[in-house]
């Protein structure tokens, strides 16, 4: 039977923190702000309430300027990306293409918005990969709710016609492993992106990837003989 493989995105497929950093760096001093920590704009995805991004900077304008930078830098066309395209992690290509040849079924399931995603997507040559897409538009289009919520994780497995029991999912940050515990989905993390090992497995990581994209192909394919047999 075959199965669903859906990736996050940014920090799983694409190394978009290269140029988010610099672009990051950028809007503050367009904006006059106070010296950016970008340790902590790369720990703190996703958990916003729970840093300080900007030292001395009133919380609520610190959330306020961080929502701003985001949607800014999502569209790699954006002035302040100077023409920067993320780049894709070693292997990420040839291993797609692999999984693909062996009868998976791929989508994306981002918080990235749909247009600047297919930007970068034509850019890297990957459109033919994948099946189906949700992005940060569904939240408006059809009332999903964002990670780490499982509805846009659950209306993709519909969509393509599979069941939780036979998709996985793909992440580098907390919320995407929530996302696919709350879906019933086998969650996958990696450590090449935002989040390590301690805190995707303290979230729900069943099996988490360190080392080469290439491994996902090993994981996904030995996980029924590994993980049922445990």
């Amino acid at each position: 039977m075959t199965k669903l493989i859906c990736f996050d995105f940014d920090g799983t497929l694409c190394n978009s923190w290269p140029p988010f950093e610099q672009a990051a760096l950028r809007y503050t001093a367009q904006n006059n702000l106070p010296a950016l920590c970008t340790k902590t704009l790369l720990e703190g995805y996703g958990y916003p309430e729970e840093h300080q991004f900007w030292e001395g900077l009133p919380q609520d304008q610190q959330l306020e300027h961080l929502y701003t930078l985001y949607r800014l830098v999502d569209d790699p066309r954006h002035e302040l990306m100077e023409g920067l395209f993320p780049t894709l992690y070693d292997g990420v290509l040839d291993t797609l293409d692999d999984l693909k040849s062996r009868g998976y079924t791929l989508a994306i399931v981002t918080a990235r918005p749909n247009d600047p995603l297919q930007v970068i997507l034509n850019h890297h040559d990957m459109h033919r990969f994948f099946c189906g897409y949700r992005t940060h538009d569904d939240v408006k289009n059809r009332g999903e709710k964002c990670k780490p919520h499982p509805d846009q994780l659950l209306s993709v497995i519909r969509e393509l016609n599979f069941t939780p029991e036979d998709s996985f999912m793909i992440g580098d940050t907390c919320m995407d492993m929530k996302m696919a515990n709350a879906a019933k989905v086998k969650a996958i993390g990696v450590t090449w992106g935002n989040h390590c090992i301690t805190r995707l497995s303290e979230n729900g990581a069943n099996h988490v990837v360190q080392d080469a994209f290439s491994d996902l192909r090993d994981v996904i394919e030995n996980w029924d003989l590994e993980f049922q047999a445990a």
